[in-house]
């Protein structure tokens, strides 16, 4: 009899195992470990009934500064929050009354957190939405310390979560005397006497502070011309590596060509008002010819409709030159040039339009600058325009 009632339990019991997934006795072995390792609820606490009863609510998805275990936080007492999940989905009308949260400088420190154990806080917030779950509170953080932390939570029956999994955050730079980095760049970048500076040799509008500020050159050709091209040359002297665009080359222009000083008779020979022009850098993107049929005129007039960016801030363009061609001749050399308004210095100015030499070169190193020697930045080189 005995043993028929000894078959009879085995048999129970074990049919109550076989309806437990794989999933469930790895979840349950899994709790288990860490329960022994961490703390919280343990198999002898719960009893049915009883206040020690593990609560069904589990904290989740636990953020710091609403980052998953996050790198660089600069805030001193970083917020904590994190969600509440609940396996079984009969349960209803669930919710945090209290919660406590520890802060370790390593795993190993949990049983007794070295930075932080809240104790137990009566609340119900958990993220930081709804009443900020928690501001940290524990000892002093410095730059570049890593903390690992966890949550657990009270429901409203009294009863204990397990501990959470285990998150962590990174402290960043707290005090600007913590930044021990040095700056890198291109080695040739970074020698001095491989700077460029700013043309000199050439034309230059005043800066604007838009983009679509138009400015205009008129050239008087002092008698009617006949004419078949333009081309404006770059504000760029000649030795200048192709990684380097052309100083502030017009983005959109039009060119018109009139009898009369007014232009009342004008007539448009190049348009280049709707479509960007790239930056000449020579020789691998010479600077656009601009082609048209032979007309006759004595005044050129060159409008800029969209300039280029400088500094950031501004806006203006710059030109080494503004040839006109009859026949593959410039006959804008010598040329009156006005113009809506210049930078004029001894080495800036409009007459450079139309020498006809294009000595483009950069302007030399202020007196005592220790970059010094520029000899080959500031010599002047001549430019010549392919015909």
């Amino acid at each position: 009899m005995d043993q028929t009632n000894h078959t009879a339990e085995t048999s129970t019991r074990n049919a109550d195992t076989a309806t437990l997934s794989r999933r469930d006795i790895l979840l349950t072995a899994g709790a288990a470990a860490a329960t022994g390792l961490l703390g919280g609820c343990t198999a002898q606490e719960t009893t049915v009934g009883s206040p020690t009863d593990c609560s069904p609510l589990v904290p989740v998805n636990l953020r710091c500064e609403h980052l998953v275990n996050p790198m660089g936080v600069d805030e001193s007492t970083p917020r904590l929050s994190w969600h509440l999940h609940c396996g079984d989905v009969t349960l209803r009308g669930l919710c945090q009354t209290a919660w406590r949260v520890q802060v370790a400088s390593s795993l190993e420190k949990f049983i007794g957190p070295d930075l932080w154990d809240s104790g137990i806080v009566i609340s119900s917030a958990t993220n930081l939405n709804s009443d900020m779950a928690s501001h940290y509170a524990g000892q002093p953080l410095s730059s570049h310390q890593c903390c690992f932390w966890r949550v657990q939570v009270t429901d409203a029956q009294g009863r204990v979560s397990p501990w959470s999994d285990v998150a962590s955050w990174t402290m960043g730079f707290l005090s600007d005397t913590d930044w021990k980095a040095q700056w890198i760049t291109d080695a040739v970048l970074a020698d001095p006497k491989n700077l460029p500076r700013v043309p000199i040799n050439c034309y230059r509008s005043e800066i604007a502070d838009r983009p679509d500020a138009a400015k205009w050159i008129v050239l008087d050709l002092g008698k009617s011309r006949m004419m078949d091209g333009v081309e404006l040359a770059p504000s760029r002297p000649a030795f200048l590596s192709t990684d380097y665009t052309s100083f502030l080359y017009p983005v959109r222009f039009c060119v018109e060509v009139a009898s009369h000083a007014d232009f009342r008779d004008a007539r448009r020979v190049v348009d280049q008002s709707h479509t960007d022009i790239p930056s000449p850098r020579p020789p691998a993107i010479p600077a656009p010819r601009f082609n048209f049929s032979p007309v006759k005129a004595r005044f050129v007039r060159l409008t800029v409709t969209q300039l280029a960016y400088w500094d950031c801030r501004y806006w203006a363009f710059s030109l080494g030159g503004f040839s006109v061609y009859s026949k593959g001749t410039d006959v804008a050399v010598g040329a009156a040039v006005s113009c809506l308004d210049s930078v004029e210095t001894g080495t800036v100015s409009k007459r450079f339009l139309t020498t006809g030499k294009f000595e483009v070169a950069f302007e030399p190193a202020p007196p005592g600058d220790p970059w010094r020697p520029l000899d080959h930045f500031v010599s002047p080189q001549t430019w010549n325009i392919a015909t």
